[in-house]
């Protein structure tokens, strides 16, 4: 607060001359009185007539007062305390817990953020981990002897606590993020933060760069369907961090399991590479499907985190030769590479191709293999022969009405799959009232015509844990001439691909559906036969792995309309660690009504109890991480031989962190550079309050008020000349 005066300013001598007259006006004005009066009362009497006198001469020259415009706690500050798994760590400078240390930094009572910025803010403070709580009310008493913060787990969803910045009516100027930032959602964080609208100040809890001894399984790529009988090839990237030296000298192991058993194994020496591919075998004996686990295990270490040293992998192990169906509307390259890919490269697979010899538009096709096949007049008989068909470049006019129709019942009753390939034809000459585009998984009502530019497909992340592209889809680096432009999927349908965001709008080029009891697929971009460049030395091109899983996925041998009807489940969306409810009919399965039968999820498995009408099985079981995952189910048939029935089920956002809990400095840097905020490790905290300091005092803009406005100073002018009006009737002078 400060004083001033709006009217003439009179120099320092004259205001010394007019106050000295003032009291020389008042000392003569009692100078009558002087002798009657001892010294102390005739002193005060003037000094009083002088004050009033001063107070109302000062009126002429417009008093004024300057303060802030914002009373003392009317600047909001909301203080985020990370709660997550991730702060249980104990890496913090004092060798506690890092919510420990977040909370020694917020609330000692000395030179914690919150007795720094008490006086200037309207200090709130909330936890978040997956979710946030307010807990400005139960943590007003934080000097109280054993308070303390607790991690209550779960992933650190930093987006979660910035979103609410952005919401417009809120008072908060400011925010502080404690965190560690080992977050599940970068992407979303730094999302929220461009949008929060305040300043983020940015305190890093743990130390950079600091990680405990961990091996862990990184990825595990495998084919996610296998012939009976035929040797399978799982690949597994594991990794080595925080290991000494002379620990990364001893042997280490890598095991491929099913239920408990090992079915092949590899030692090696991880020396001074962190990061090492291993390929392990195995040879189906039973159809069905099957969990198997991949384990690494370090060499002899104090490793204290072992829930990463495991990964699963859920595998059908077909019996039967898959069937399919190849249809192709003319000779081209792609056309080219993929016939001999189905003749030499896939021994699970039994095919029939037709491909279009004429020209213009001369609709014969002639069979590229003598099995008596001559046209595409398609009826349920012939289609029954499949479990999948392929439509390469063809135009949906070249089938008869009766053919698409049994087309479609293919896929909606017989549990077939469908791949559109040739979309950049089919889906300009498709009408939208037709049966067959009830098995697109695209809208066509939003298909934009097509597009001939080159682009590089970019998975979406529901893409890159699909069995279609599980395993490869971060080497599919190779371009596309072209699409048909479908801006949205169906409600229900999953997309795996889109154009790479070079355009305003990112359009669908890979998505698939499951349609009644089958599943399509529709690749609306050609060609790919420039994915057969190999991944690397020994593994399969990206050619290869797509169109065999593509295949795979769709026919679903292990999951055909029989299969479908006989394994069913409740809902096939669900949270982590939620429950599934499935039901098994042994007679649809041509199974022994005798059991038991046994369900599987990656980390669950339960024994199904007979139903109250003693017809079918039912249960209930537990689902695993987040992502696509599969339910199995394995029973004997009447045969005695082991067959496997599947459910997928999207499981949700995941409840839990990763293991990687190292303090993520780089992000926690761009969040507050994002925000104008300031970043500082646990170390300089302190800079985090200066800074807050300082907001304060640029945020608070000073305001004049004129006294001549101000009953309060006419008050005061009269307490004094009542003041001594009641002296002088006490002194007897009145």
């Amino acid at each position: 607060m400060g004083f001033s005066f709006l009217g003439p300013v009179i120099p320092p001598a004259l205001a010394i001359v007019i106050i000295a007259a003032l009291f020389g006006f008042s000392f003569f004005g009692f100078r009558k009185l002087a002798r009657a009066l001892p010294l102390r009362r005739f002193a005060a009497l003037a000094i009083l007539r002088s004050v009033f006198l001063a107070l109302v001469l000062a009126l002429l020259f417009q008093p004024a007062v300057t303060t802030s415009d914002a009373p003392k706690n009317s600047l909001g500050l909301t203080v985020f305390i990370d709660a997550s798994q991730s702060m249980l760590e104990t890496d913090s400078v004092s060798r506690t817990p890092r919510i420990n240390m977040a909370e020694k930094i917020v609330f000692d009572s000395n030179s914690g953020l919150v007795a720094t910025a008490i006086d200037t803010f309207d200090v709130r403070t909330k936890i978040f981990a997956d979710s946030v709580t307010d807990v400005t009310g139960e943590l007003r008493d934080y000097s109280r002897e054993g308070f303390r913060l607790i991690a209550s787990g779960g992933s650190t969803e930093i987006h979660a606590a910035l979103e609410p910045l952005g919401e417009p009516g809120g008072k908060t100027v400011a925010a502080v993020l404690l965190t560690d930032g080992a977050t599940t959602s970068d992407d979303e964080a730094l999302a929220a933060a461009r949008k929060a609208g305040v300043p983020v100040f940015v305190i890093g809890i743990g130390r950079a760069g600091a990680a405990d001894a961990d091996a862990r399984v990184l990825n595990v790529e495998c084919e996610r369907s296998v012939y009976l009988g035929l040797e399978a090839k799982v690949r597994a990237e594991v990794e080595f961090t925080g290991f000494s030296a002379d620990e990364m000298r001893a042997e280490a192991k890598v095991e491929l399991l099913l239920r408990g058993e090992v079915l092949d194994e590899k030692t090696f020496v991880p020396g001074n590479v962190s990061r090492h591919s291993v390929e392990l075998t195995h040879r189906p004996e039973n159809a069905g499907n099957f969990d198997f686990e991949v384990c690494v295990t370090p060499g002899p270490s104090g490793e204290r985190r072992t829930e990463n040293n495991t990964q699963t992998v859920s595998v059908s192990v077909i019996k039967e030769k898959l069937r399919v169906l190849y249809i192709e509307g003319r000779l081209s390259p792609e056309y080219n590479r993929f016939q001999r890919y189905l003749k030499a490269d896939e021994p699970d697979m039994e095919y029939t191709i037709l491909i279009r010899k004429g020209a213009g538009n001369e609709y014969e096709l002639q069979s590229a293999v003598e099995d008596g096949v001559r046209s595409i007049d398609l009826d349920p008989e012939k289609l029954a022969k499949y479990d999948a068909i392929v439509l390469g470049d063809i135009s949906p006019d070249m089938f008869s009405e009766s053919s698409l129709s049994a087309l479609h019942d293919f896929v909606s009753t017989r549990g077939g799959g469908v791949i559109f390939k040739g979309a950049l034809s089919f889906l300009e000459n498709l009408s939208s009232d037709s049966v067959i585009s009830k098995l697109l998984p695209v809208d066509l009502a939003t298909v934009e015509g097509e597009i001939l530019s080159p682009f590089v497909m970019r998975v979406t992340p529901d893409g890159a844990r699909h069995p279609v592209l599980s395993g490869y889809a971060d080497v599919l680096d190779e371009r596309f001439s072209g699409f048909d432009a479908a801006k949205r999927a169906k409600p229900g349908s999953v997309v795996l691909g889109t154009s790479d965001g070079a355009r305003s709008t990112e359009y669908v080029v890979l998505s698939c559906q499951e349609y009644g009891s089958g599943r399509t697929l529709l690749l609306n971009a050609s060609p790919t036969y420039t994915w057969y460049r190999p991944i690397e030395e020994g593994r399969k091109s990206a050619f290869h792995r797509f169109w065999g899983q593509a295949i795979r996925y769709v026919a679903r041998k292990d999951d055909s309309a029989t299969y479908h009807s006989a394994f069913s489940v409740d809902r096939r969306g669900v949270l982590p660690g939620e429950s599934v409810n499935v039901v098994f009919d042994p007679s649809a399965a041509g199974a022994s009504a005798e059991g038991p039968f046994e369900a599987l999820s990656m980390d669950s498995r339960t024994v199904l109890g007979r139903s109250e009408d003693s017809s079918v099985f039912e249960g209930s079981i537990r689902t695993g991480k987040e992502g696509l995952q599969y339910l199995t189910l394995e029973v004997i048939d009447e045969k005695g031989d082991a067959i496997g029935f599947s459910r997928t089920v999207r499981v949700g956002k995941s409840q839990f962190e990763s293991s990687n809990y190292r303090l993520a400095e780089s992000l926690l840097n761009e969040i507050a550079g994002e925000t104008g905020g300031l970043y500082a490790s646990e170390l300089e905290a302190g800079r985090i309050a200066d800074a807050l300091l300082r907001l304060s005092a640029s945020l608070t803009k000073p305001v004049t008020h004129n006294l001549l406005e101000s009953w309060e100073y006419f008050v005061v002018i009269i307490l004094f000349l009542g003041l001594e009006w009641i002296l002088r009737r006490r002194f007897a002078l009145i």
